[in-house]
């Protein structure tokens, strides 16, 4: 199974691969060539820096630089969890096809995410 990640939004870094192929217009790209991936923001509104992910990760942390300041997020084609504690300890909430982009509005989980596990499901 290869993994792929976003890493701000210039690149996609293949882990199996170890190199890095340019992103054209962020989460779009994405939905074209992943059909499942989850993308975080730092700030709200979907602005700010942005991490994405293909799906199907057993358990994802996010890097150390978005840990605890995860403001908004989109999933799409999966079913992901999100959890307060790296190594996906200390469950949140679940995210099933959809976005936030006003985490600080919507409940008490802005600011606490530092790691995710996602399967395909659509």
């Amino acid at each position: 199974m290869q993994y792929s990640f976003v890493l701000a939004i210039p690149f996609v870094l293949h882990l199996a691969a170890a190199s890095a192929v340019p992103v054209v217009n962020g989460a779009a790209s994405l939905e074209k060539r992943y059909p499942c991936y989850v993308t975080v923001w730092e700030g709200d509104g979907f602005t700010g820096e942005s991490w994405g992910s293909q799906g199907g990760l057993t358990c994802q942390d996010l890097p150390g630089h978005l840990q605890g300041r995860m403001s908004s997020f989109e999933v799409r084609a999966c079913s992901c969890n999100f959890f307060e504690e790296t190594g996906c300890q200390g469950f949140r909430f679940n995210a099933n096809e959809r976005s936030d982009g006003e985490m600080w509005k919507n409940g008490d989980d802005n600011n606490r995410i530092k790691s995710f596990s996602c399967n395909r499901c659509c």
